[in-house]
């Protein structure tokens, strides 16, 4: 139990762990550096201040007996139908609400959503959490929050006219101030219940993790990347972009050496190290073809979902980027034709003024192999290119 609004209150935390995962099947159960997936999120939910029980939301009896094993509770199996790929996490939570009312006729005042999807926690972010909670009497969710790696002003859909934004360009508002959501932890009191109905207190308040913290496992590249991190090769700062050195040009985001002359120009970036010299000839041949900004870009192969991007208001809480349909909230959402300009490669025609650089929507672009627009300037990127951990 944990002391809050001048009262004792239990707090449940449940990790919802379904049998048939299928970017990384059987995920829960997967080796990563010794120890089942699962168990992270287990141990760091046991090890919270306050904490009172661990309940782990499985369909598998497999899941269930490593769980009991590792010292959760699985009370029950989630029935089959919830546990779909198209499965929301509402009807989990829903069943297993209902079932300990049934059968113990036990709610807790505060719960806590943990996917064990995020295996890395730093000690103490939980209970810090559990801290911003108690500290604010009209708080009555806390999330867990990461800046994104995909900034949205940056993404695009290729459509038969060419490239729009995924975003509006309003919504976007530029390169930063976006926020993900993660599902490491989602601290909800329900002892508050009442602030639910409040359009203005039912806002979430961020606790802001690391990009360490923000690792999601949903593809096999995600694992290998956790692997890395998490036997010790941790992510190294990213490094500053340098705006501020006299002379630099900044094309969405990273600094280059500001061109003299007409042009044309083809701008290399040196944080990009997997670039070589075949793209950098077959960039130049279509730079000399083009009357328009030309840069490098790649396929987004994570979930670029809206819903779960936000923006913190000035009083620190939380609004959502876009007002996403209810419907879609919390569903798995893929755009294949999704794309992002990478600035590895900029080419700038001749005869146009470097201003044109501040208006993405009029770029062209030069698609690569995501593996040759890894950032080493990234904290997680760094870790997937040979030679650089």
């Amino acid at each position: 139990m944990i002391r809050i609004d001048g009262q004792d209150r239990t707090v449940l935390a449940w990790i919802p762990a379904r049998g048939g995962s299928k970017g990384l099947p059987r995920k829960a159960l997967l080796d990563l550096c010794g120890r089942p997936v699962l168990a992270y999120t287990i141990e760091a939910a046991l090890a919270a201040p306050g904490m009172d029980r661990v309940l782990v939301n499985t369909d598998d009896e497999e899941i269930r007996a490593l769980a009991l094993a590792l010292g959760a509770e699985v009370p029950f199996l989630r029935p089959a139908h919830l546990a779909q790929d198209d499965s929301g996490l509402e009807g989990a939570l829903d069943y297993q609400w209902a079932w300990l009312k049934q059968h113990e006729d036990f709610a807790p005042d505060i719960h806590v959503g943990m996917s064990p999807t995020h295996p890395y926690r730093l000690p103490g972010s939980l209970a810090e959490a559990l801290q911003l909670a108690a500290a604010d009497e009209l708080v009555v969710n806390v999330r867990s929050v990461a800046p994104t790696r995909l900034d949205p002003a940056n993404c695009w859909q290729r459509g038969a006219e060419g490239l729009r934004r995924f975003l509006p360009a309003d919504a976007a508002g530029g390169l930063g101030g976006v926020l993900q959501n993660l599902f490491a932890f989602n601290v909800v009191l329900e002892c508050r219940r009442h602030l639910f109905y409040s359009e203005r207190h039912r806002r979430p308040l961020p606790l802001v993790l690391s990009p360490l913290e923000g690792l999601d496992l949903d593809e096999p590249q995600d694992l290998d990347l956790a692997r890395l991190a998490l036997a010790g090769q941790r992510p190294s700062a990213a490094r500053a972009c340098g705006a501020e050195a006299q002379g630099c040009l900044v094309v969405l985001g990273k600094a280059f050496p500001a061109p003299q002359g007409p042009g044309p120009h083809l701008l290399r970036h040196p944080d990009f190290p997997a670039i070589g010299e075949a793209e950098v000839a077959a960039f130049a041949l279509e730079l000399a073809r083009s009357e328009r900004v030309l840069v490098s870009g790649c396929r987004i192969q994570e979930d670029a979902h809206p819903y779960r991007l936000f923006r913190q208001a000035e009083d620190g809480r939380l609004d959502y980027l876009l007002d996403v349909p209810q419907e879609i909230r919390g569903a798995r959402q893929r755009y294949p034709e999704l794309l992002r300009f990478v600035p590895g490669l900029v080419g700038l025609p001749e005869g146009l003024p470097l201003g044109v650089l501040d208006h993405p929507e009029d770029f062209t672009l030069f698609e690569l192999p995501r593996e040759r627009l890894l950032d080493a300037g990234d904290p997680l990127e760094r870790l997937e290119l040979p030679g650089q951990r």
